[in-house]
C-alpha cells in the first residue's frame, strides 16, 4: 500500500469517526434556542420571497438549512401568523416551530446539513496545515479538527456558524492557490468563495485585512504598471462577483418586503424607551438612528447605498442593524454584567478549548515564531495569523458576550498552527509526547459524548462546574427538552414546574409540565406550590432575570416591593413574579437533587423549603 493510499484511508476513517460522533450526539438534542429562527428564515426565503426576517442573517446558509423542509412539505402558516406583519421573528417562532420543529426527522435532515460543513471544515483545516507546514502536519490537523469538541458542539445544529467558520477557511486557501497560479478558473473561486461568505454572516468584512494582507505579500515585490492593472482588474471581478451574489440572493428586488401591507416591517432592538415602530420607514429611522461610538461612518454609508439603492434593502437594513446592536446582559464568572467584558472571550477560549489543544496551539506558535519549523507557504501563513488577530480583536471589543460560538472561524487556523508541531517531531521524545497529546484529546472528546455543547475542560472544572465560569449558549441552549420528556415519563407520579432557556414551547414534545418562565408561560403566573422544580442553569443564574440575582434582593426597595405584593389582593401578579425570583435565589444555594443532560437542574421542593424561600 502507498504513502498516499494509506493517508486518503486514513482521512477517511477519521471522517467517518467524525460523523458518527457528531450525529450520534444530535440526535438526542432537541431544538437549541437559534436554530428555529434559521429554518424559519429559511423557509420564509423559499415559500414568500420575503426577507423581513433577514435582519440578523443573509440567507444563504439558512436556505441550505431549510431544504429539509421544503422537501419534506412543510407547511407555512398565513401572513396573520403571529409575529409575521411586524417582522417579529421570535414571537413566530413560538408558535410555528413548536409545531414543525420539534420533528426530529425534518430537524435530522437539516442538522446532517451541518454536519457535511462540519466535515468540510475539518478538511480545511487539514489543507491549511498542509499548505503551510507539510503532510504530516496536515494529517495532525485533521485528528484535531474531527476531534474538536467546539466542532462537534456546533458542526451538527441548523444554525450558521459552522458555514461562516468553513467559508473563511475557504476563501484563504482559495486565495493561496491563486497566488501560486493566478488563472481564471483560481480567481473564479476566490470570488465564489468571498461572494458565499457574503451571503451567509454579516460579520464577513472580517476576512477582508487577511486577504489584503496575503495580497500584499505576494506583489509587494513586484513592480510594473501592468502587474497594478491586473491586481486591480481582479480586485473589481471579485467585487463585482460579490455584489452579484448578493443581489441574487435576495431576488434581484430592492425590497425587503413582499407583500404591500402598510404595518409590515423588519425589526430591530429596541433601548428602553424608545417607541417601537409601526411603518418600514419608522423602522429605517430607529435603525439609522446613533446608539454607540463609531456609528456616523456607518449610518452615512448605509444611508447612501439605500438612497441609491446599491445593495438590497434587507441586506442594508442587516449592515445597520448589525452594527447597531450593542449587545445583551453576559454572564462571566458569577458576575453579570449589560455591557459584557473585555476578558470574556479570552476566558471562554481557555475554558472551552481541550488542554492538549490549547498546548498545541501555543507550541506551535512558538515553533513558528522561533523559525523552528519550515513554512511552505508563507503568504497563507500571513493571511491566517492576520485573520486570528483581526477576529480576536473584534470579538475581545464585542459586547455580545453570549457564546464561545463566536469563536468559532478561529478553530480551523488555530488548529492548522498548532498542527506545526508534527513537523518538528524529529526525536522519539517528540513524538511521544505528541502521541499522548492526540491520545489525550481523544479521550477527552469521547468522554465529553454527546453533551459537546457542554464541554469545558478539566481546568475549568469539564461541564458538571461549567456554570461556574459561563451560561448561555455555552452549556444552556435549550437542548435538553428530549431528555426531560423521557424523565417525566419515568417520573409520572411527579408534576414538573420548569423554567426553561429556549425559544420553542416544551408542552409541544410530549410531555405534561407547568411552565413557570420561557416560551408558554402563562400570565399571571400560577402560584408556587410544593413539588418538582426543573430549572435550566441560564434561568437558575438569573442572567436575563434581575430578580431571580441576590443583588437585587439585596436593595432594600427590593424587599420593600415584596412586601407590599404580598400584602395588596390586587398585585398577584407582581407577587408571584417576585415569588418566582425568591424561590430561584433559595435554590441556587443548594446542589440539586438531580440533573437532566447538562442544563436542568431538578429540586424536590418540600413544603418548608418553600415557605422559607419566599418568607419576607
Amino acid at each position: 500500500m502507498t504513502g498516499l493510499r494509506r493517508s486518503r484511508l486514513v482521512a477517511a476513517g477519521l471522517l467517518v469517526a467524525g460523523t458518527v460522533l457528531a450525529f450520534s450526539s444530535l440526535r438526542g438534542d432537541s431544538l437549541t434556542f437559534d436554530e428555529p429562527y434559521h429554518l424559519a428564515a429559511g423557509l420564509s426565503y423559499w415559500r414568500t420571497d420575503d426577507f423581513r426576517f433577514a435582519q440578523a442573517t443573509p440567507p444563504l446558509a439558512q436556505r441550505i438549512l431549510a431544504l429539509p423542509l421544503v422537501l419534506s412539505g412543510a407547511q407555512w402558516p398565513g401572513p396573520d401568523a403571529p409575529g409575521w406583519r411586524e417582522g417579529d421573528v421570535w414571537r413566530f417562532v413560538r408558535e410555528w416551530a413548536s409545531e414543525e420543529g420539534s420533528r426530529r426527522r425534518t430537524l435530522h435532515a437539516s442538522r446532517l446539513v451541518v454536519v457535511a460543513f462540519y466535515l468540510a471544515t475539518c478538511l480545511a483545516t487539514a489543507a491549511l496545515a498542509r499548505r503551510c507546514f507539510g503532510e504530516k502536519a496536515g494529517g495532525l490537523a485533521l485528528v484535531l479538527a474531527v476531534l474538536s469538541p467546539t466542532l462537534l458542539a456546533h458542526g451538527r445544529l441548523a444554525t450558521v456558524d459552522m458555514a461562516m467558520t468553513l467559508g473563511s477557511a475557504l476563501v484563504f486557501l482559495a486565495l493561496a492557490r491563486l497566488i501560486e497560479r493566478p488563472i481564471p478558473s483560481r480567481l473564479g473561486a476566490v470570488a465564489a468563495a468571498l461572494a458565499a461568505l457574503a451571503v451567509t454572516k454579516f460579520t464577513w468584512p472580517l476576512v477582508l485585512p487577511a486577504v489584503f494582507a496575503m495580497s500584499a505579500a505576494a506583489f509587494w515585490r513586484v513592480r510594473g504598471w501592468r502587474t497594478a492593472v491586473r491586481a486591480g482588474g481582479a480586485g473589481a471581478a471579485v467585487a463585482v462577483v460579490v455584489v452579484l451574489a448578493i443581489w441574487s440572493q435576495y431576488g434581484w428586488r430592492y425590497q425587503a418586503i413582499a407583500d404591500d401591507h402598510p404595518g409590515s416591517r423588519m425589526q430591530t432592538a429596541l433601548s428602553p424607551g424608545e417607541p417601537s415602530p409601526t411603518s418600514m420607514e419608522e423602522t429605517w429611522t430607529l435603525v439609522l438612528s446613533p446608539r454607540k461610538p463609531g456609528a456616523d461612518a456607518v449610518r452615512s454609508t448605509v444611508g447612501f447605498a439605500r438612497r441609491h439603492r446599491l445593495l438590497p434593502e434587507a441586506y442594508l437594513f442587516g449592515i445597520a442593524h448589525t452594527h447597531r446592536a450593542t449587545g445583551r446582559g453576559g454572564y462571566l464568572r458569577g458576575e453579570i454584567s449589560p455591557v459584557g467584558w473585555r476578558s470574556y472571550f479570552p476566558i471562554a477560549f481557555l475554558v472551552k478549548t481541550p488542554l492538549p489543544s490549547l498546548l498545541l496551539i501555543g507550541a506551535g506558535v512558538v515553533l513558528v515564531l522561533t523559525r523552528r519549523v519550515p513554512v511552505r507557504d508563507p503568504r497563507l501563513l500571513v493571511g491566517v495569523g492576520v485573520f486570528v488577530l483581526t477576529y480576536a480583536a473584534a470579538a475581545v471589543g464585542s459586547a455580545m458576550n453570549i457564546g464561545h460560538r463566536h469563536l468559532l472561524p478561529l478553530y480551523p487556523p488555530l488548529l492548522a498552527m498548532a498542527a506545526a508541531t508534527a513537523a518538528a517531531t524529529s526525536s522519539r521524545t517528540s513524538r511521544l509526547l505528541l502521541g499522548g497529546a492526540v491520545a489525550w484529546l481523544g479521550v477527552t472528546t469521547i468522554s465529553a459524548h454527546p453533551h459537546y455543547l457542554s464541554y469545558f475542560n478539566e481546568a475549568a472544572g469539564g461541564w458538571s462546574r461549567g456554570h461556574r465560569w459561563l451560561a448561555d449558549s455555552n452549556i444552556d441552549w435549550g437542548q435538553d427538552l428530549w431528555r426531560l420528556a423521557a424523565y417525566a415519563r419515568e417520573h409520572e407520579e411527579e408534576p414538573l414546574r420548569l423554567m426553561y432557556f429556549g425559544s420553542v414551547r416544551p408542552d409541544r414534545y410530549g410531555f405534561e409540565v407547568q411552565v413557570l418562565a420561557g416560551p408558554g408561560t402563562p400570565e399571571p403566573l400560577p402560584p408556587l406550590e410544593p413539588g418538582t422544580y426543573v430549572l435550566s442553569v441560564t434561568h437558575l443564574l438569573g442572567i436575563y432575570d434581575p430578580r431571580a440575582t441576590d443583588s437585587f434582593w439585596a436593595q432594600p426597595a427590593a424587599r420593600r416591593a415584596y412586601h407590599e405584593a404580598r400584602s395588596r389582593p390586587d398585585a398577584v401578579a407582581a407577587r408571584r413574579v417576585l415569588e418566582r425570583g425568591r424561590l430561584v435565589c433559595a435554590l441556587r444555594r443548594r446542589p440539586p437533587d438531580d440533573r437532566i443532560g447538562a442544563s436542568l437542574w431538578v429540586y424536590r421542593v418540600a413544603a418548608p423549603e418553600l415557605e422559607a424561600a419566599l418568607a419576607p
